[in-house]
């Protein structure tokens, strides 16, 4: 289980200064859902440990902490007593920028709010719990944009452009699908890529592009966890190298579940889509994938 050792001691503002005791429980409650929550949006490591650093010399604590890819761990030291509590994940590391905005907001205004660690409970439930500002249909529209992009930057002809937008959408709703039913995240991953891959090939060969391999290669290219990997990258510079190879691992694995679902999307295509010369078979494809050279896969052999 990968783990990383930090102790941070906010500097201790008294609770007289605010005319309110320090109350405990509230203060290591609103630490680690703080912490639980940067998590979940995607904040590096060292964005979580000062935030909840400063919200804790905020409610006139120290803080110390351990922060770990599977758990966070937080003690409360209020003067008098001090209080633990871990919080176990459950879910992986995305990335919700609107959410992240609105953190530093609120943390940016807490010396002017002076608002009991009880609110700041409830208004970080507030943020947590906020609905998306899009609906799903205009999600799965940019999901369909998005594989359209990644076609065109990639030498894709129009016919492959509305081939990757149709499975980019399709991949989106089924993920959405999967994701809200509770499913294994990195099956999940194989199941999307393997489903929008059959769909891209069979419009590819239905519509008789002349780029299918870039048709086929697009539409998941946006499920390529880029964010996780920059993270990793800052945490290994900033010291914390355990979760930041943590983050870098998930990536990877990530991207062989990519690589696999298109993989076995191949051979149960009625055409057949690679590049002319290299290796035979469903890892043709896959390794042109990984390589990035899908212009070497713009055409079907003769």
């Amino acid at each position: 289980m990968p783990t990383e050792q930090s102790t941070i001691h906010a500097t201790s503002v008294p609770a007289a200064q605010r005319g309110e005791p320090i109350d405990g429980p509230h203060a290591v409650t609103s630490c680690l859902l703080l912490g639980r929550m940067l998590f979940t949006f995607g904040a590096s490591t060292q964005r979580i440990q000062d935030s909840i650093a400063y919200l804790a010399r905020h409610l006139g604590c120290t803080v110390d902490m351990l922060v770990s890819y599977d758990a966070l761990l937080i003690t409360v030291n209020d003067g008098a007593t001090f209080r633990t509590r871990i919080d176990s994940s459950r879910q992986t590391a995305g990335l919700t920028l609107v959410g992240l905005v609105r953190v530093s907001q609120f943390l940016r205004n807490l010396p002017r709010s002076h608002t009991s660690p009880a609110a700041i409970e409830h208004a970080l439930c507030a943020i947590r719990d906020t609905p998306p500002i899009h609906s799903v249909a205009a999600q799965a529209l940019a999901a369909g944009c998005a594989g359209a992009a990644f076609c065109i930057v990639n030498g894709g002809d129009p016919v492959s452009w509305l081939c990757s937008f149709v499975a980019g959408a399709f991949i989106f709703a089924v993920r959405r699908t999967l994701a809200a039913r509770g499913f294994n995240f990195h099956l999940t991953v194989f199941a999307i890529a393997l489903a929008g891959s059959l769909v891209a090939g069979l419009l590819a060969g239905i519509t008789q592009t002349v780029t299918p391999a870039i048709a086929l290669i697009a539409p998941v290219l946006f499920l390529v966890p880029g964010v996780p990997m920059i993270n990793g990258g800052v945490d290994i510079v900033d010291n914390h190298v355990t979760m930041g190879s943590a983050r870098i691992g998930f990536t990877v694995a990530v991207l062989v579940a990519l690589c696999l679902g298109v993989g076995f999307a191949l051979p149960l295509l009625p055409v057949r889509i690679g590049p002319p010369v290299g290796p035979s078979g469903p890892w043709e494809t896959v390794l042109v994938s990984v390589a990035g050279d899908s212009r070497r896969g713009a055409r079907v052999p003769e």
